[in-house]
């Protein structure tokens, strides 16, 4: 059986899990994302900042449920801000949200 990490929030289907490294992710101010002066830092866990950055905003769209960083499209992608958890270095990241269709065929009779 499986369930989410409580640190890490991803699916666990072995044990022992390890969590991947921790990032710290925000969204850069001037975006279409509004930001104000005391937006928290929140911890993503990715192997790398890039992938954190992604699993950000995706959390940020499927938590809110209005899906903005999806309709940004690519001409005013949400800059992220992402920095090794702990750490000053901030690495910056435009991330564009794609919705996949799909398709199901069922058996007419």
């Amino acid at each position: 059986m499986s369930e989410r990490c409580s640190i890490c929030r991803e699916w666990v289907f072995f044990t022992p899990h390890v969590c991947k490294p921790a990032f710290e992710c925000r969204f850069a101010k001037g975006g279409p994302i509004y930001v104000d002066d005391d937006q928290e830092w929140e911890t993503v866990h990715g192997i790398d900042a890039e992938t954190a950055a992604e699993k950000f905003c995706e959390r940020y769209d499927s938590d809110g449920g209005e899906y903005i960083v999806l309709t940004c499209g690519e001409r005013n992608p949400p800059t992220v801000e992402v920095r090794p958890q702990g750490k000053e270095e901030v690495q910056k990241f435009r991330v564009i949200g794609e919705s996949e269709p799909v398709y199901r065929g069922e058996l007419v009779t």
